[in-house]
């Protein structure tokens, strides 16, 4: 799901980027619930360099609390099935507790309360990696390179050891 662990640490902050995949065109709401800071972007197609700033946090929120801020609920989007389209999301931060979430609601989906967002809906994130990276209920596995995991970061190296950084939290 499109959320991280609560409670985790203090003075952190989290990138976490996908692809999001709907299932059904129709009207489309996001939200964004995060202790400290955060800010959520969505583009208009698969290009990062088309996102722009859809909803944010100015302080804290608790866990997946959606109506602290007016700022946290993004204007309704017209997404069309099958597209798919870059989603990032920004959290920092500093003493006490932590959290991100990212929901959606759509009348079309019969979600007409905010809802995370579920792992069907999101592909990975891989920029300037020609190496294929397929995930499924195996785990990751990536062609002609290697894999490094740890709890903060995955750090993907292709054939040629240049290394790309990316943040995902994993989930069962």
């Amino acid at each position: 799901a499109f959320e991280t662990p609560t409670n985790q640490d203090d003075n952190y902050g989290v990138r976490t980027r996908s692809f999001l995949q709907v299932p059904v065109t129709g009207q489309y709401t996001f939200w964004i619930a995060s202790d400290d800071n955060g800010q959520l972007l969505l583009s208009t197609d698969t290009n990062p360099e088309n996102a722009s700033l859809i909803a944010e946090v100015t302080g804290w929120t608790s866990s997946q609390q959606w109506d602290k801020f007016s700022s946290q609920q993004s204007a309704v989007f017209d997404l069309v099935a099958g597209e798919s389209y870059y989603i990032e999301a920004l959290m920092k931060e500093g003493g006490g507790g932590d959290n991100l979430a990212i929901g959606w609601s759509s009348p079309q989906l019969g979600l007409l309360e905010p809802t995370v967002i579920a792992n069907d809906n999101l592909r990975v994130f891989s920029a300037d990696i020609d190496a294929p990276v397929v995930v499924n209920e195996s785990g990751i596995a990536i062609e002609g390179g290697s894999l490094t995991l740890s709890p903060a970061e995955l750090s993907v190296r292709d054939a040629d050891s240049q290394s790309y950084l990316h943040v995902y939290t994993i989930t069962s």
